[in-house]
């Protein structure tokens, strides 16, 4: 069996340095789940570790961003949203409200748009509540194992 020669392994290794550069692992992160009447906020201080953060009405929804922009001591954190896509793949309608919404934080944020599956769902406790705050952990956790696992952006911007 016949071994790399030295060149090809450093190629290799200015390759993997790169990616890690461009991970978004060791980054501080926000996930955001938009509802009608709620947003759901979670935060990673590191990239790997995920919290909820809090509930928010919608119309305090950019307050709470913000709080949470400064908690992770970045000027323009990562921010992952949640997009509502159909079972089939397609957008659903609620899908434009979110991306208008995702559009208008791109001055404050590194946004990201991920498939939500189901976060809200999975979100509800033994007492049937929903947690919005853990929806957008599911959706935060979603992000950023897809961006540490591809390196791209699933939905890019419209």
């Amino acid at each position: 069996m016949r071994l790399p020669d030295k060149k090809v392994l450093q190629n290799l290794a200015l390759q993997t340095e790169a990616a890690e550069k461009n991970s978004d692992k060791n980054r501080a992160a926000i996930g955001l789940d938009v509802g009608e009447r709620f947003w759901g906020l979670a935060w990673s201080p590191d990239g790997s570790v995920v919290l909820p953060l809090e509930v928010a009405p919608a119309s305090e929804g950019t307050a709470a961003l913000e709080r949470a922009r400064k908690k992770t001591g970045e000027t323009k954190p990562l921010l992952i949203v949640g997009l509502p896509v159909s079972d089939d793949g397609s957008e659903s309608p609620w899908c434009r409200e979110v991306r208008s919404v995702a559009e208008t934080l791109r001055e404050k944020f590194d946004v990201q748009l991920v498939n939500e599956r189901f976060s809200s769902q999975e979100s509800v406790t033994k007492g049937k509540e929903r947690r919005d705050d853990l929806a957008a952990a599911r959706i935060l956790e979603y992000g950023l194992r897809e961006s540490q696992l591809r390196g791209k952006r699933l939905f890019p911007p419209r």
